[in-house]
């Protein structure tokens, strides 16, 4: 079940995307897991821009690098703003992909 926090995530990620100049904010959806709230682009599950990890008490953002997903722990949903350069970053490599 989807929660309010992990929509607000999910709006402050999407917030953050759309400071990218010439990015279509509306490629960005989401996909509610049991264990993990997936954040991505084109409804695409090879292109994972993030995950949120919600449904504990310790609150983590996920993002994957050579195949191999990284947590950091955060501590309220504001903490995501602090991940503002991963998210750009992790989209830029995203629609570098899609070029080749």
């Amino acid at each position: 079940m989807t929660t309010i926090e992990e929509l607000e995530g999910y709006a402050i990620v999407k917030g953050i995307l759309r400071r990218l100049e010439g990015f279509d904010t509306s490629r960005v959806t989401y996909k509610d897991g049991i264990n993990h709230f997936s954040i991505l682009l084109d409804g695409n599950f090879l292109k994972v821009i993030c995950k949120l990890y919600f449904n504990r008490s310790q609150k983590y953002i996920g993002f994957y690098k050579n195949k191999k997903e990284e947590k950091f722990p955060i501590d309220s949903i504001d903490d995501l703003f602090n991940f503002s350069e991963q998210l750009k970053e992790k989209i830029n490599e995203l629609l570098a992909l899609q070029v080749k």
